[in-house]
């Protein structure tokens, strides 16, 4: 828990983001000595708010900068006060996108290496959960492509980190369930930067042989983790290295339907938008994995956006290009050709790349 104490939260009251009342992203009026959460958002709606309202504290100006400003000092700071100071900075993060821009030019990613480099981390669970809020800044930080996403991608030492941190979690090297959340949270980081500055990344992944590290997971138990290595590497391999996204098995590339459909009624699922998965699945769609997207249902899966009534427009577009590119495949164009769904979809197609 995070204690903010009076006169250091500065809380209003509002609709979130798209300006509707139904909008899950609400600052809601509440005592300024109120304690809650890690999480920017909390399950817990104020009495005569509507169940869909959660709460979200935004700490005052001065108080994020001041928190900001501790980075400089960051190992005379005691274990609380580094906690503190990571908290602010999280909840400055999700509150407002320009202090995005400030902290990557702070000393911010000195104290994540620091940290990151520290060959005891996971001897202590106090360090575990601060590098994990340390991660988490990152991973919603980089979630739009700003100064965080490129500091990321411009310090290849922050990248060998990454790297080096996904394979120990995955490793399981006594850092339980903190550290299959920094795992989820470091995956979230690549995903970000592939997704948002790709031909850079893919240069800094080349020097640190990061690729190798990436295909490595793919022999993972563990279907997200391999789902999430197989949608950053959609972004960042070649046409010549496209053998690397073939699926045999189908089952990630199910996951990743499975996780579309889930999608289409849930704004995110497991930190990935609609948007997102369809792109990656997108990716995927190659020659060689043609007969798995058969097999798998992404035909349907496709067919299923398109004929949302409460879609965008922008969602249906990247449904319909999926359709497009599994038309090139004689097997996938027959079973399209088939489905009444098509036919009968929206007539985005008339607005769209179709």
């Amino acid at each position: 828990m995070v204690d903010f104490l009076p006169n250091q939260i500065d809380v209003q009251d509002g609709r979130g983001d798209d300006q509707t009342p139904s909008a899950r992203s609400v600052l809601c009026i509440v005592p300024e000595e109120v304690t809650i959460p890690l999480y920017h958002r909390v399950a817990i709606a104020p009495v005569e708010a509507p169940q869909d309202y959660v709460l979200r504290v935004v700490p005052k100006e001065e108080t994020i900068l001041a928190a900001v400003a501790n980075l400089q000092k960051w190992q005379d700071l005691t274990w609380k006060d580094r906690q503190k100071c990571a908290n602010v900075i999280f909840a400055a993060i999700c509150t407002d996108d320009r202090y995005g821009d400030i902290i990557a030019d702070s000393e911010f990613f000195d104290v994540y290496l620091s940290m990151g480099n520290d060959p005891d981390l996971y001897g202590g669970l106090t360090k575990a959960k601060t590098f994990l809020q340390l991660s988490r800044i990152v991973a919603n930080a980089t979630d739009k492509p700003g100064g965080m996403c490129h500091k990321v991608v411009e310090n290849v030492n922050v990248i060998k980190c990454v790297l080096k941190h996904v394979v120990l979690t995955i490793r399981d090297i006594g850092s339980g369930e903190v550290g299959a959340d920094i795992m989820k949270l470091l995956l979230t980081i690549l995903f970000n930067v592939a997704q948002h500055l790709t031909t850079k990344f893919r240069n800094v992944l080349l020097k640190v042989n990061g690729l190798q590290t990436l295909v490595g997971l793919q022999q993972s138990k563990g279907l997200a983790t391999k789902a999430n290595a197989l949608l950053i590497l959609s972004y960042v391999i070649s046409d010549k290295e496209s053998h690397i996204l073939n699926d045999p098995s189908g089952d990630t590339i199910q996951y990743i339907i499975d996780l579309i459909q889930k999608a289409i009624v849930q704004s995110r699922v497991y930190g990935f938008n609609i948007k997102e998965l369809l792109m990656g699945l997108n990716n995927l769609a190659t020659e060689n994995n043609g007969t798995v997207f058969l097999r798998r249902g992404a035909v349907e899966c496709y067919v299923s956006v398109l004929q949302q009534r409460s879609g965008s427009d922008e969602i249906k577009e990247l449904a319909a290009l999926g359709l497009w590119t599994l038309a090139f495949n004689e097997q996938c164009s027959k079973r399209i050709s088939e489905h009444i769904g098509c036919m009968k979809g929206n007539n985005i197609e008339r607005r769209s790349a179709w």
